[in-house]
């Protein structure tokens, strides 16, 4: 996709624009419902929004399909997160990471109202949080939060500012890649003070801190702060800032047990056990 032309696109009121290679395949048809006709798969499902999953055919691989439909009060001016999508997406590509390929990014605007429709090509491999959940033992886990930090670190030396980074926002490809999902709120700055990047660790370390004890979790400062190269003192601040920062949110999830590793791994446990 680095390399890739977009066309504009117009088709049943969506504009945007569409990649080289599906110009024609979406021509007509209603991006939207086109999928809906057919076998899919829904994979988030919110008041606003709704993703859902088309499995691979023979004229195109395996899609996810993500339609916005924000409240008739939301905000008409602010920029279309599906074309800030699009445009992260190329920057992060230039930029050497990884995200979903975009094939469309369309809005339909009517009757004072906007909808937003975002096609991406699935990806390969298996999200963070799935493989911190399954993970064998406490090396393996400790592993891998550490390249995690390493790979944030370098999103953030090429200031990047991901929107919402979560273990669940992040695959790692069977060649070991790490792939940044979500990106409609992602930003490239000009500058990015650490400030700004205590946000991107306070997210992945309350995730990590609701399914992981501190033995844990705290590898993924290890790695991050490794790779900025800061010295201890200011690794200990740094440190000690996002968790003053997340420990109420903490708190609250462990309200009932407290903060003890017998009640982190036994909601791990819960969260690993399927459904009946």
């Amino acid at each position: 996709m680095l390399h890739a032309v977009y066309h504009r696109f117009a088709a049943a009121g969506y504009r945007g624009l569409v990649r080289d290679d599906w110009r024609a395949a979406l021509s007509e048809a209603d991006p939207w419902l086109r999928w809906l006709d057919g076998p899919h798969e829904t994979v988030w499902q919110r008041q606003a929004s709704r993703t859902v999953r088309v499995p691979p055919a023979a004229d195109h691989p395996a899609l996810f399909v993500k339609h916005i439909a924000p409240p008739d009060r939301a905000r008409l001016l602010r920029r279309s997160p599906v074309q800030n999508t699009l445009a992260v997406t190329r920057r992060l590509l230039a930029a050497g990471f990884e995200a979903p390929h975009v094939v469309l990014a369309a809005d339909l605007t009517a009757r004072g109202r906007t909808e937003h429709l975002l096609i991406t090509e699935a990806v390969d491999g298996q999200s963070v949080e799935s493989r911190l959940l399954q993970s064998p033992n406490i090396e393996a886990t400790r592993r891998l939060l550490i390249d995690i930090g390493r790979e944030v670190a370098r999103l953030h030396r090429a200031r990047f500012l991901h929107g919402d980074l979560l273990p669940g926002n992040l695959i790692r490809r069977p060649d070991g890649v790490f792939v940044f999902l979500d990106n409609d709120r992602t930003r490239r700055l000009p500058v990015l003070p650490f400030w700004l990047r205590r946000r991107n660790l306070s997210q992945m370390m309350f995730r990590c801190l609701s399914i992981l004890p501190w033995a844990e979790a705290e590898a993924f400062f290890a790695g991050y702060f490794e790779a900025m190269n800061l010295p201890r003192p200011r690794r200990r601040y740094e440190q000690q800032w996002v968790l003053r920062f997340i420990r109420p949110r903490i708190a609250r999830l462990y309200h009932d047990h407290g903060h003890t590793r017998r009640a982190i791994l036994q909601r791990r446990d819960q969260q690993r056990r399927p459904d009946p």
